[in-house]
């Protein structure tokens, strides 16, 4: 097989011995010559060839060991042998094998001093050529991580130390840099990974590492690698924040939690409150931290997120800001309590229902159990509308109500209010008390009056005959006359009514039947402020109906109308022959017939010929059978029949006639009976007792144009309401019609039937949206209710105070706007639900109380400051001053309330001072800046706003400092100078005097120039002449520094500016010339620049 790997001429390493010579392709060495070659060899490390007449070949791996590898390297000069790999580790040679079965001691200095089986000899294949690893090939390793990059916290990193020397069993070693860091993996390839299974910070840092190998005892270790740097990063989750309660009360422990989800611990915890600057830290050891505030105040109320954040080593890393969580902070005041006393009444305890007689007194009293004891009370009464208030004396108060008026009936409670830290706070509502105001009605009378009978006062008993007339009487003695009577009448399931009249009304009956017999009452019924009034029933008067000698029937001559059911144009037809009477059969029985019948008994026309016992059946004799009249006849007898006594009939065929005048008033009812409540179905039943059939019904409403029309086979029909509304109030009549012959013939209208609709509301239900909102800010209150009674009006009150807002809606929902919220707007609402109906409003109870609360403390105002000789400026930053100068602090603010206070606060002096604001600004003026105003100065507006007191937050801040002026040190300086230049000029003049009449040479001359020769008199400055002054003449606080001015430039140094020489001139030999600008001018300053003169800057 070919080898795979590279030729010698592609991978060769050769280390030469000394003195040796290589050819141009191959290396010339001594016939003994040896060298590494081969896939992955280095210098110190691969295949063994050795070459013989010129030729180079491989060694075979028979026998080959460490001592043969021994020898390589010190012949190599590649140090100690570490390892003698066999097998091609290197990759197979090419061409001839030169040695087999090598057996060396160690000692040898060469490869061909060692015993072998000679040269050629061999029993190998290239498979099994020999290689060495010297301990001069561990060059240094390289290392690399994986993932590469930035690791993040947690991850698992793998870090690789790798090496080119082709080695088995070495051991490699992993360390940190900056601290003790040290593992050490063994490994029987080029390579090895260490393994960090959750990176954090304790792994940020730089990284090396070597490999080692240990041969007979001796261990041999790689240079390091080039350095590594891990660098740890975290990306924080968004955490959460929770809090309980949310609505705290005040004084009550509240706990934030800010949880995240990270293994990250140690970490600190941030909660912030959004809406000032409150921030509290928290370290902790777990993923969450608890903050506790411990007494929750006003001041507590707000926005509030938290944050997590971890240092690095070299940063810090913070979470995204979590959601927010609002508390609120609530006064709990305990419920009150409500009690009512009224004469003949028991103290009454809400909650509960009490009946008060009109024109009584009554008195509520207001109760808590509060600390609070400097509030006021309200008694609240939503069905007029009313709030009354009063001090709170001994934790109670009472109200009076002189006259119990039927005004005064609905809901009381009470409500207690307390202002805290200029904040109000109000309860919740009192159970209520149901004030309900009785009307003493007296009961009324009942007399009855009949042909032939005694009137007859109640109680009692009376009998009419069937068939008479009967007439009840109701009365009443009372001031209340308005009202109407109704007859009671159980047995019958009867109950009619009739307006009073001078306190009584009548009701007759025409006919009386058995059906009336039973027991008769009254009762009388009021309605007084939408709110109806009935007197207990009268004594009874009980009917008993007694008949003739005609038995049941109404007859005239040899005729009669009999059965059951009967009236005196509608029956039974019997006739009397030889003195019995008997049935007619209603075989050819028709329309004609009845005429006659109906004629003959003076009924007016026949509207039905019944058959097959319509009335029941009759009994005794059949007289008549067969009948046919023309419809002329006077009687029956005078039509064409079979016979008295000839038929083939039975009772169960008796013929029957409904005349005209049988159409009696019909009865009207309604199911349910009594109130209706809005949206139910309501049955109107109207009812005959004619045996008619095919009649023809119909329901009016007296008030207006509602008529319905319902065709019944029957003797009633109902009419059906599927969903009674308001406009259904009112009261209804009912009449029957019958067509005969082309007549329609109608029945007299049925009693009244008052329906009376009333809807019971629930609870309605009110948001607002923001309960928390900014002055100025827009506001909607939203008050909804579950009702089908739509196009009714929505009241939004607040409690304690007048405010109040209706508006009307075609929808279970209307929203109240307050487009510029103010804090008169502070406080608690409720709404409710009105409806009005034909002849009562009818209002919801009171919705839940919301809470809404104005904030004003988003007013942040501005500062800057002013100084001499400096620009306006703006906070926040940093300022200089001159001390001894004067500087102003202007704060400023955008509102709309312009009768505010500005407060300057100083932090450094501890120093508040405050001014009315001036058009939405004010200044505070320091006229000599000193080093005690060093500090922070920061702006805080306050205003009172509805009695309420409202502080901004303060603006950011502007530090003052505060620098030495130079001009002292100008003074002192300017003075040394003088006086050194006097000392000067006075050696001159003893020079001068003493060289007088030897040397005429002044040593410092006045020169006399115009100002044209000066040049830049005014501006320009040049040091003092370069010729030292004698080291003597210095300033003190030189002296005091040690200096001694040993050269002028030092010297001169000390002159620059602010204090400097002015106009000198070079035209005299290093004089100087200038003018002393602070000093009063001379008259030769006017033309001329001198000399010595020092202006003072």
């Amino acid at each position: 097989m070919e080898s795979t790997f590279p030729t010698v001429s592609q991978h060769f390493h050769v280390k030469a011995v000394p003195g040796e010579e290589r050819s141009e392709e191959y290396p010339k060495l001594l016939p003994e010559c040896t060298w590494l070659v081969g896939f992955g060899s280095t210098e110190c490390s691969g295949r063994v060839e050795v070459q013989h007449n010129g030729v180079w070949g491989t060694v075979c791996d028979d026998y080959w060991d460490l001592n043969d590898a021994k020898v390589v390297c010190r012949q190599l000069s590649c140090g100690a042998a570490l390892q003698a790999p066999g097998s091609a580790y290197f990759g197979q040679g090419s061409g001839t094998i030169w040695l087999d079965d090598v057996a060396c001691s160690g000692g040898e200095n060469s490869l061909t001093q060692c015993g072998y089986s000679g040269y050629g000899t061999h029993n190998c294949n290239h498979g099994e050529d020999a290689g060495v690893i010297c301990s001069e090939s561990l060059v240094k390793p390289s290392i690399s991580m994986d993932p590469a990059g930035e690791v993040s916290w947690g991850q698992d990193l793998r870090v690789t130390c790798s090496t080119a020397a082709e080695l088995l069993g070495e051991t490699f070693i992993l360390l940190k840099n900056s601290d003790s860091f040290r593992q050490t993996k063994f490994s029987s390839s080029r390579t090895t990974t260490f393994t960090i299974s959750k990176v954090n910070f304790d792994h940020d840092g730089s990284y090396r590492c070597q490999y080692e190998k240990t041969v007979s005892g001796q261990t041999f270790t790689s240079s390091f690698s080039d350095s590594l740097t891990i660098s740890v990063t975290v990306k924080f989750s968004k955490p959460t924040l929770s809090v309980s309660p949310a609505d705290a009360s005040w004084g009550q422990e509240v706990c934030f939690t800010c949880s995240i989800p990270t293994q990250i611990f140690g970490g600190t915890f941030i909660l912030m409150n959004t809406e000032s600057s409150s921030k509290k830290t928290q370290t902790s050891s777990r993923n969450y931290t608890n903050f506790i505030i411990s007494k929750a105040d006003i001041d507590h109320e707000g926005s509030y997120q938290c944050q997590y954040q971890k240092r690095g080593p070299h940063r810090n890393f913070i979470s995204p800001v979590s959601n927010s969580v609002r508390l609120s902070v609530n006064v709990s005041l305990q419920m009150p309590n409500i009690s009512l006393t009224s004469p003949g009444v028991e103290v009454i305890q809400g909650p509960g229902e009490v009946e008060i007689t009109r024109g009584h007194s009554f008195t509520f009293t207001c109760s808590i159990t509060s600390t609070f004891t400097q509030g006021r009370f309200f008694l609240v009464f939503p069905e007029y509308n009313m709030t009354n208030s009063t001090p709170a004396v001994n934790s109670s108060a009472s109200f009076s109500f002189p006259i119990a008026e039927f005004e005064h009936q609905g809901n009381y409670s009470c409500v207690y209010q307390v202002t805290l830290s200029n904040f109000t706070v109000t309860s919740a509502e009192s159970a209520p008390i149901t004030v309900v105001v009785r009307l003493s009605l007296q009961m009324p009378n009942i007399s009855l009056t009949s042909p032939g009978v005694e009137v007859i006062q109640g109680p009692g008993e009376v009998e009419i005959t069937r068939g008479h007339s009967f007439t009840f009487t109701c009365s009443i003695t009372s001031t209340f006359t308005q009202g109407r009577f109704f007859l009671v009448f159980p047995e019958y399931n009867m109950t009619t009514n009739t307006p009073g009249v001078n306190s009584s009304a009548s009701f007759s009956f025409p006919m009386v039947e058995f059906k009336h017999q039973g027991n008769y009452s009254c009762v009388y019924q009021v309605i007084l402020s939408a709110r109806t009034f009935t007197s207990a029933e009268s004594a009874r008067i009980n009917v008993v109906v007694k008949v003739s000698c005609l038995l049941s029937s109404y007859a005239t001559g040899q005729i009669r109308l009999a059965g059951s059911g009967s009236t005196r144009c509608s029956g039974r037809v019997e006739v009397q022959h030889n003195g019995v009477w008997g049935t007619v059969c209603h075989d050819s029985w028709d329309l004609n017939d009845a005429k006659v019948v109906c004629r003959q008994l003076s009924c007016g026309t026949a509207l039905h010929a019944a058959k097959s016992a319509l009335f029941g059946q009759g009994s005794g004799t059949i007289w008549l059978d067969d009948v046919a009249c023309l419809g002329i006849e006077s009687s029956l007898t005078e039509c064409d029949h079979r016979g008295y006594g000839t038929h083939n009939c039975n009772h169960g065929e008796d013929a029957s006639v409904i005349c005209s005048e049988s159409l009696v008033k019909p009865s009207i009812s309604m199911d349910p009976a009594g109130e209706v409540s809005w949206g139910r179905e309501l049955r109107i039943t109207c009812s005959t007792a004619a045996e008619l059939l095919g009649e023809t019904f119909l329901l009016q409403k007296i008030s207006d144009s509602f008529r319905q029309i319902q065709v019944s086979a029957t003797r009633a029909a109902t009419f059906t309401i599927s969903k009674v509304n308001f406009d259904h109030d009112g009261s209804y009549q009912c009449h029957y019609e019958k067509t005969a012959s082309g007549q329609t013939f109608t029945s007299p209208l049925s009693d009244p039937l008052n329906i009376t609709v009333t809807v019971n509301f629930l609870k309605p239900r009110l948001s607002v949206s923001p309960a928390v909102f900014s002055w100025g800010e827009e506001v909607v209150f939203t008050c909804s209710i579950q009702t089908q009674a739509l196009g009714g009006t929505f009241i939004l009150t607040k409690t304690g105070s007048s405010f109040m807002k209706t508006q009307r809606s075609s929808q279970n929902s209307a929203n109240f706007l307050i487009s510029k919220a103010d804090t008169d707007h502070d406080g608690s609402y409720q709404c409710q639900y009105q409806m009005k109906g034909a002849h009562q409003n009818f209002t919801s109870p009171f919705s839940n109380s919301v809470t809404v609360s104005v904030n004003v403390s988003s007013l942040v105002p501005k500062i800057s400051l002013s100084s001499h000789g400096a620009e306006l400026f703006w906070g926040p930053g940093e300022v200089e001053i001159t001390r001894g100068h004067s500087f102003i602090v202007t704060c400023s603010i955008n509102s709309k309330s312009l009768q505010g206070r500005f407060f300057l606060k100083f932090s450094s002096y501890i120093m508040t001072t405050n001014t009315p604001a001036v058009n939405n600004s004010a200044s505070f003026t320091f006229p000599v800046a000193e080093f005690e105003h060093q500090g922070d100065l920061s702006c805080v507006y306050e205003v009172t706003l509805s009695g309420r007191t409202v502080t901004s937050a303060e603006s950011a801040p502007i530090t003052v400092v505060v620098k030495q002026s130079l001009l002292p040190m100008i003074s002192a300086v300017s003075g040394g100078i003088l006086l050194l230049l006097l000392f000067i000029v006075f050696l001159a003049c003893l020079v001068h005097r003493r060289r007088k009449h030897k040397d005429p040479v002044v040593l410092f001359q006045t020169q006399r120039f115009t100002r044209e020769n000066c040049g830049n008199c005014d501006h320009q400055y040049e040091n003092l002449p370069e010729q030292p002054f004698p080291s003597k003449l210095t300033n003190k606080a030189d002296k005091e520094k040690g200096n001694d001015y040993g050269d002028e430039e030092n010297l001169y140094e000390e002159f620059s500016p602010p204090y400097a020489m002015e106009c000198v001139s070079a035209k005299s030999e290093r004089q100087e010339e200038g003018k002393e600008k602070d000093n009063t001018e001379t008259s030769d300053d006017k033309n001329y620049c001198n000399n010595v003169t020092l202006r003072v800057q």
